[in-house]
């Protein structure tokens, strides 16, 4: 039995999440922070940046509206290679 197209593209989209997470040093997510300054207070946009068990270890700010070259251009300023799926690595 041969399998479907949708079938097929999830299948290989499975596998392209399980080897960006092998490599993985570190997982990503969008996220905002408050943030306060002369101003008043605000709100920052970025992505937090945690290990993979979950501890938060660092935030990488970028705008809330940014294309996605813009975001993998600041993950990699931060020291992160996007993988894809929500994974980076830092050598």
């Amino acid at each position: 039995m041969t399998m479907t197209i949708d079938a097929q593209v999830e299948q290989r989209r499975q596998e392209r999440r399980a080897a960006a997470k092998a490599r993985a040093t570190h997982a990503i997510t969008r996220a905002h922070r408050g943030t306060e300054d002369d101003n008043g207070r605000g709100i920052q946009h970025g992505f937090t940046v945690t290990t993979l068990d979950g501890t938060p270890t660092d935030f990488v700010p970028v705008h809330q509206r940014v294309a996605y070259t813009e975001e993998v251009a600041a993950l990699r300023a931060h020291g992160y290679d996007p993988l894809g799926f929500g994974y980076v690595q830092r050598p």
